[in-house]
């Protein structure tokens, strides 16, 4: 039973009849052919649909007499949700040419990058091996989502890098199912992404992975009118906050105060707003690029931080030093890490509290049009003694929309020819003014100065995954 809605008699649009009547009584002398040949198909089809329903209600009545719940089958062991789900990742190309010069590669000079153009996006990534190949972890330990996309949400953009330790088995992991995970975001905000990381966290030890994973997960949102914020510098003060802690404080900086910010009135503002929340576990940094200004989006969880030490120790960690660099149980290079599951509770030690925690600190913070975001791997920033040394030398990189490939590869090469020895990954985006029309995506291979060996035009992939609005493009060295 349903509502006729025949605008072309005088019928009461609002009277309730049974579907055979609403197909055959209204093809009056108004409507036209069209319209009377489409009530005679749905006569037609009528009893198709009489079996269909008698089919269903044999299939329930089945379901019913065994007891068990649509869509259930006999009780099994319960896995992790997301491990049998179709994958929404794209991996590197698999391109014989490029993966047989990747292959000669032992000294890990060459590196592999992924530019991407669309919509407001202009990024780029870039990853290398580089000194760290050995028996355990022949590859690099790194795996970045250049670019994700998540369902219902067309304004959002998605950039990650997963740095795993002791092997890449966990960032791999990672890398691939994070966008199922996310996609069950409610809203972007610390509560909501803390909840998917203990998920995610969760569901790796049942896929009893060895090693961990720093993290570092950037959403960017383009607003065109933006209203009102309460803001430290550039970074935006939650709603309700009680207590309130800057990124700059975190890392040293002076004590600033919290500003009413009102973008209506704001004329760099005109063009609309970047919202930018970051959520990361683990070394790996995200920089904001504001002409020659440079601000920090994310802090470090390492024995460096007297925030992290202290929370460690107190739960009974000890750190040694290994090569000079503090560890965790002389393992572990970080206090945040996704996995690491001896140093959490419910490992073998059996420990009261997690030495190794994996609730991430999420930040927010707003850019103009014209900004770009930064971002690396531990490897990418070893050769800096200082936060203030990484915004010195991120504010004078030269980035705009025809340099974002070059400013990923330089940070590489920078840090190469400054003798650092573990895998390095950098990502780099452009915030435009303006949406582009031209959609690009290309991957290709670098050697060690940087000058490009191999391309490949993937445009088609990127839009074919914007039409199906569902995607993640990954990156890693093979």
């Amino acid at each position: 039973m349903f509502s006729c809605e025949c605008h072309f008699c005088c019928a009461n649009p609002n009277k309730s009849l049974p579907v055979i009547e609403q197909v055959t009584a209204y093809t009056c002398a108004k409507a036209t052919a069209a319209m009377a040949s489409l009530r005679v198909l749905a006569l037609a089809c009528l009893p198709l649909f009489a079996v269909l329903h008698a089919d269903a209600k044999t299939l329930l009545g089945k379901v019913k007499a065994t007891g068990m719940g649509v869509g259930e089958g006999p009780s099994v062991a319960k896995k992790p949700k997301y491990t049998a789900t179709v994958p929404g990742f794209t991996p590197p190309s698999g391109d014989q040419r490029m993966n047989e010069f990747m292959a000669v590669d032992t000294s890990g000079e060459f590196m592999r990058h992924l530019y991407i153009e669309e919509g407001r996006t202009v990024c780029a990534s870039a990853t290398s091996r580089n000194r760290r190949p050995t028996s355990e972890s022949p590859h690099s330990d790194d795996v970045v989502v250049v670019e994700g996309m998540l369902r219902g949400r067309p304004e959002t953009r998605v950039h990650a890098m997963f740095d795993g330790f002791q092997g890449r088995h966990s960032a791999m992991w990672l890398a691939q199912n994070v966008m199922n995970y996310l996609n069950d975001l409610r809203d972007v905000n610390e509560e909501e992404i803390t909840r998917q990381f203990e998920r995610m966290d969760g569901d790796l030890r049942a896929a009893n992975l060895p090693g961990g994973s720093s993290a570092l997960i950037i959403f960017v949102r383009y607003e065109k009118k933006p209203t009102e914020a309460r803001v430290v510098g550039r970074q935006i003060v939650p709603e309700g906050a009680k207590e309130f802690t800057s990124v700059a404080e975190a890392l040293g900086g002076p004590l600033m105060p919290v500003v009413a910010m009102n973008f209506r009135r704001d004329p760099r503002a005109a063009k609309g707003i970047y919202t930018i929340h970051v959520a990361s576990l683990g070394n790996s940094r995200c920089v904001l690029k504001s002409g020659r200004t440079a601000i920090h989006l994310s802090t470090p969880h390492t024995a460096s931080s007297h925030k992290e030490r202290h929370r460690v120790q107190a739960a009974g960690g000890v750190f040694t030093t290994v090569n000079g660099e503090l560890l965790l149980g002389g393992v572990v290079p970080m206090t945040r890490a996704f996995g690491s599951f001896d140093f959490k509770k419910g490992g073998q030690g059996k420990l009261q509290q997690d030495l190794v925690s994996a609730v991430p600190d999420v930040t927010t913070f707003f850019a103009y049009p014209g900004d770009d975001i930064v971002a690396g791997t531990a490897g990418a920033f070893a050769h800096f003694r200082s936060h203030a040394a990484i915004a010195a030398a991120i504010a004078l990189y030269p980035v705009s929309p025809e340099t974002v490939l070059d400013a990923a590869k330089a940070m590489v090469v920078n840090a190469k020819r400054r003798k650092v020895t573990k895998n390095i990954s950098t990502f780099v985006r452009h915030l435009p003014e303006s949406r582009t029309r031209s959609q690009k995506m290309l991957e290709g291979t670098s050697g060690e100065n940087g000058e490009e060996d191999f391309s490949i035009d993937r445009t088609n992939e990127l839009t074919q995954a914007l039409q199906a609005g569902f995607f993640s493009f990954l990156l890693y060295y093979p």
